[in-house]
């Protein structure tokens, strides 16, 4: 099969996560390049330059939060007119995305850095936990996901329904071309996605890959059970509960191991 034709199977699978058109120019760098691996200098800067500064205006006018951080460093929109202009775009450290608070404080931190319509999120106890406040915005129709945690701290990053689409038809897209010819869509074809279960977990490494069971019809995880943050911090923090958790992980890990050796030996056969 031809790339092409390759590459248009990949959008019929996709349809769901492609956008209605207009694009925006974030959606067309995405969207139109038929292999986003070797698309020509010139174009690929012009794409670049133009999602770029569509994607700060974005922010700039829907974040108040960040224009007043924008303001502070005396850059508008306006300021960016070419590739060069791109290096003043004022960036959060991500050291920021870590220093949130706890409880009912950690659910104002996430609206306020937010942008867009905040849908109404409901919290209903009084005390919440880190994942009680995640799970109530997901619940609301956000996608709020974080990192494993291992700098001591997860890294949070709220996203809109939209934008997680995006980043998931990005992720499929990559693995989709870089795997080219594999014939993906055929009812022999297996996946195993070496990370925890997407619909069980929220860290952002395991969730992303919700994508690869819409495209691979016979998808597996390594790891099959509820990952939270809060198992995460146990299993980091040391003491007697920490060495508990960490012999009940390396149990698991024995039984994962041994998972995997018996499904590559089924796809052998």
């Amino acid at each position: 099969m031809e790339f092409k034709e390759y590459m248009k199977k990949f959008n019929q699978i996709m349809e769901p996560y492609i956008l209605p058109k207009p694009w925006s120019p974030v959606e067309e760098a995405l969207y139109k390049p038929l292999n986003i691996f070797d698309v020509p200098k010139k174009e690929a800067d012009e794409m670049r330059f133009k999602a770029m500064k569509y994607t700060f205006k974005h922010h700039y006018e829907n974040n108040a939060f960040y224009q007043k951080f924008c303001k502070e460093n005396n850059v508008t929109p306006d300021d960016i007119k070419s590739l060069d202009d791109l290096v003043k775009i004022p960036l959060l450290e991500d050291k920021f995305f870590k220093d949130y608070p706890a409880g009912n404080e950690f659910a104002l931190w996430l609206a306020n850095i937010f942008t867009g319509k905040l849908p109404n999120v409901v919290i209903n106890k009084k005390n919440p936990s880190f994942e009680d406040v995640i799970t109530a915005f997901n619940k609301a129709g956000l996608i709020i996901s974080y990192s494993s945690g291992t700098s001591g701290r997860h890294t949070v990053i709220p996203r809109d329904k939209k934008t997680w689409m995006l980043s998931q038809y990005a992720l499929a897209k990559s693995v989709v071309t870089m795997v080219y010819p594999f014939p993906y869509w055929k009812d022999n074809a297996y996946v195993q996605w070496l990370m925890s279960n997407p619909f069980k977990t929220n860290i952002f490494a395991g969730k992303i890959g919700e994508v690869l069971y819409h495209i691979v019809k016979n998808s597996d995880c390594a790891i099959d059970r509820q990952v939270t943050a809060e198992l995460i911090r146990q299993a980091m923090t040391g003491g007697f509960k920490s060495k508990i958790i960490q012999m009940a992980m390396k149990r698991e890990n024995k039984k994962t191991i041994n998972k995997l050796v018996r499904w590559l030996k089924e796809r052998d056969k």
